[in-house]
């Protein structure tokens, strides 16, 4: 995708400078360089005149800013350079992603305030921006830093400057949008016309500081009775441990025994295997095998000292968050070792002094049984530029018909769905809670 260098509307001029492309405010009088509001008013509100937008498109332009908003900013562990660097680096050149970014500078002091880590390809044979994503990443949102928190009517503002320096045509797809960014509201979904809620939440747990707390509150009698039972079922081949793998030889046996028991559950289930590309595969091997970086953390669930289950989790301050578990079935099935990984996972937090316990994106219905929430995400689907709302409604709609023909030959195979399984979560992920949005504002211009 070409970004156009020659962008240039009323309000905004690019102009380039080695790997970035700055936006820069211009009067419609004699376009020397001066601070205008999105209307051509000059600013009545000093957030407006405050930022200075670059756009990038390798990782060099960007790195010393990323660094220093990592260190002492709000993001989700999806946008640490330790998950995003391997994507930018492995997976998204052989899926023919090309590096975006977008960052807010402070023109006072030059310190970066806020960074989009985006990437662009086509879909469908349509330009598309989106997060670096490509379904790797549970939550996508900007990098902030502490001291960015504009008003919906600020965002709106930067926004437009946003899209004008991007310079480009097509659709822009945003999913997976948590509605606070460590305790901080996102941007992206302050306001309604813009973003709306998907079907598919995430899940997550509060911890308290003791295991027995942790069962009182929040398991059923009858299901903690019932776990209790089946790890005693468990302990009879040996002692049931939840252990780090610490070593890169422990990483490559929990990442193999991951990789082959999901391949295996989802052979079973007759859904696609991410990690049966060899793209992905590679990705997360960089993540989670090779990375010193301690973000990412495998995990073997062992009884009697065979490794019978495994965990791949991302580990930021208090919060745990689960990406992958997969455990032996056949013979093992009666023992419910999904439900004995994840609760001896969830002491294993507790005994680390972790407060937050994140199954994170996706309805199954075991995440309630633990005590989990939902926590609602927001997408966006919206053209880049008005004169692509045309494209923006038929990618909705193409998104939509792929969703629902592949619930369709799914439910024909498989029969429909249980409530709350893995496979109807499975058939919300790309439900396009969107289109209703655009198909509104589309009558609206009509």
């Amino acid at each position: 995708m070409i970004l156009n260098e020659a962008a240039w509307n009323r309000d905004v001029a690019i102009e380039r400078e080695g790997g970035l492309r700055r936006v820069r405010e211009k009067s419609g009088d004699d376009e020397s360089w001066a601070a205008v509001g999105m209307g051509g008013d000059r600013y009545g509100d000093p957030f407006d005149s405050r930022f200075a937008i670059e756009i990038a498109q390798d990782l060099d332009g960007v790195e010393k800013d990323w660094a220093r908003l990592e260190d002492d900013g709000l993001l989700t562990p999806f946008q640490m350079r330790a998950w995003l660097f391997p994507f930018y680096r492995e997976l998204a050149p052989r899926l023919k992603a090309k590096p975006l970014f977008v960052l807010a500078r402070d023109r006072a002091d030059g310190a970066p305030m806020m960074l989009l880590p985006l990437c662009a390809r086509r879909i469908y044979g349509v330009n598309v921006v989106q997060f670096a994503d490509l379904g790797v990443s549970d939550y996508n949102a900007p990098i902030l830093a502490k001291a960015f928190d504009p008003t919906p009517a600020q965002w709106r503002r930067l926004w437009r400057r946003i899209l004008a320096g991007l310079g480009l045509g097509g659709v822009l797809r945003f999913k997976n949008m948590p509605r606070r960014i460590a305790g901080r509201s996102n941007p992206l979904t302050l306001d309604r016309s813009f973003s709306a809620p998907m079907e598919i939440a995430s899940w997550g747990v509060e911890l308290p500081t003791t295991a027995a707390a942790y069962r009182a509150q929040f398991l059923s009698r009858k299901f903690a009775k019932d776990i209790a039972k089946k790890t005693r079922r468990a302990a009879r081949a040996g002692e049931v441990e939840f252990v780090p793998a610490r070593t890169p030889g422990d990483r490559r046996l929990a990442f193999d025994l991951l990789a082959r028991q999901r391949q295996e559950r989802c052979d079973e289930m007759g859904r696609g295997n991410s990690l049966a590309s060899p793209a992905y595969r590679r990705f997360y091997e960089a993540v989670a095998v090779e990375s010193e970086a301690g973000l990412a953390r495998l995990f073997l669930l062992k009884v009697g000292g065979e490794a019978l289950g495994a965990m791949l989790a991302l580990e930021r301050g208090a919060a745990f968050h689960v990406i992958m578990a997969t455990f032996e079935g056949g013979a093992w099935k009666s023992c419910s070792l999904g439900n004995v990984l994840t609760l001896a996972a969830i002491e294993h937090c507790i005994r680390e002094g972790f407060a937050f316990y994140d199954l994170t994106i996706g309805n199954e219905g075991y995440k309630k049984r633990f005590g989990a929430a939902p926590a609602q995400l927001h997408c966006a689907l919206r053209p880049l530029t008005p004169a692509d709302a045309p494209l923006a409604s038929a990618l909705a709609f193409a998104f939509a018909a792929r969703g629902f023909l592949g619930r369709w030959i799914g439910w024909i195979k498989r029969g429909p769905p249980r409530r709350g399984s893995q496979a109807e979560a499975d058939s919300l992920r790309d439900v396009p809670a969107c289109a209703p949005q655009l198909r509104a504002e589309q009558g609206q211009r009509s």
